[in-house]
């Protein structure tokens, strides 16, 4: 069923329980890297890739969410908090914007680690879930879009992962680099495991 709040279409789905970021079932978002991945994809972000490519990098898949769908013209300017203050409910202003984040990434005030920029996209979010005066198309909206941003953040370090798998597939071909050797780690520690036992595995005794 199609609805319309101040000019902005969006479809209406099934009012759930939005009270927390715990609400949100885990079977909606894609498996997540393993931390051996998610150490890889730090090291490799801030090791191999320049501070121009990394700024581009972002700016690509920050743009790429912004046109997931419609209803980030809820938050791109932080519509939501003036629904609410035109409904007479005082509401202290968020400390950012989807808006000001492009301005963030176009400075490089991120840095080298990618968790800065994650943690404001999230907080764009979180901060309409946890509010109990914000309308629950709104939350639902929220909800629905804080989804898309972990599945596509996880799309984006699972690719820069598997592009670090094959340049440094061999620890010697750069022996002074963190990435290489977290990688050759990672598949000394694959390799022992495949070599275990499995515990459906039968000891057959002649």
């Amino acid at each position: 069923v199609a609805t319309t709040t101040k000019g902005i279409s969006t479809e209406s789905r099934t009012a759930e329980n939005i009270n927390s970021i715990d609400d949100i079932p885990k079977n909606q978002e894609e498996a997540f890297l393993t931390a051996d991945d998610e150490q890889i994809f730090e090291e490799y972000w801030k090791e191999q890739i320049i501070p121009e490519f990394r700024c581009k990098a972002l700016l690509k898949l920050f743009n790429s969410f912004l046109r997931c769908s419609q209803e980030i013209n809820y938050f791109f300017d932080n519509f939501w908090v003036k629904d609410l203050r035109a409904r007479k409910i005082d509401v202290p202003e968020p400390s950012i914007s989807l808006k000001s984040m492009r301005r963030r990434i176009d400075k490089s005030l991120y840095g080298d680690s990618i968790l800065g920029f994650v943690a404001d996209v999230e907080s764009c979010f979180k901060i309409a879930i946890s509010n109990e005066n914000v309308s629950p198309l709104l939350r639902e909206a929220a909800r629905r879009l804080l989804i898309i941003f972990r599945n596509e953040i996880n799309s984006f370090k699972r690719r820069q992962v598997d592009i670090a798998m094959k340049s440094f597939s061999r620890a010697s071909a750069k022996p002074d680099s963190m990435v290489a050797a977290l990688i050759e780690r990672n598949n000394a520690e694959k390799l022992r495991k495949a070599l275990l036992p499995s515990s459906g595995t039968l000891m057959v005794v002649p």
